[in-house]
């Protein structure tokens, strides 16, 4: 599922950003189509046959699309970048981490889904661990 090409060139990022005294707010996952986001987790689930719906707002509260996510939040906040030899929870160069860019559930016009509700705190807690 991850690309090591990918990753190892993604491990420039941090250590150019360190060299030139920059910090980054590093986001997960976008909520944007056009870059992914969001929209390639429940795609993945569906295409897998695992997905619940092929709704784009199922990334909320679809367990394997939540268990993809936390996958992948775990592989990057673990990783030990390959040039600095810092694991990315523990470097400094990063200022924050952004669970989703700009989240939107447009299913749920309430807007309960995204507000701390008991799904929406469940979906947070799942990556405190790593975030810490």
């Amino acid at each position: 599922m991850f690309s090591m090409l990918r990753l190892f060139v993604f491990d420039l990022l941090p250590a150019e950003a360190r060299h030139v005294g920059i910090r980054l707010l590093f986001s997960l996952v976008n909520n944007l189509q056009a870059y992914g986001g969001k929209t390639k987790y429940v795609k993945w689930a569906w295409d897998e046959g695992v997905g619940l719906s092929a709704s784009n707002d199922s990334f909320f509260f679809d367990p394997s699309i939540r268990l993809y996510f936390k996958n992948y939040v775990k592989t990057i906040l673990t990783r030990k970048n390959t040039i600095t030899r810092v694991v990315y929870h523990d470097d400094p160069t990063f200022f924050g981490w952004e669970l989703i860019n700009e989240p939107h559930c447009i299913t749920d016009a309430s807007g309960d889904t995204l507000q701390v509700t008991h799904l929406f705190y469940a979906f947070v807690l799942q990556f405190y661990n790593y975030l810490i």
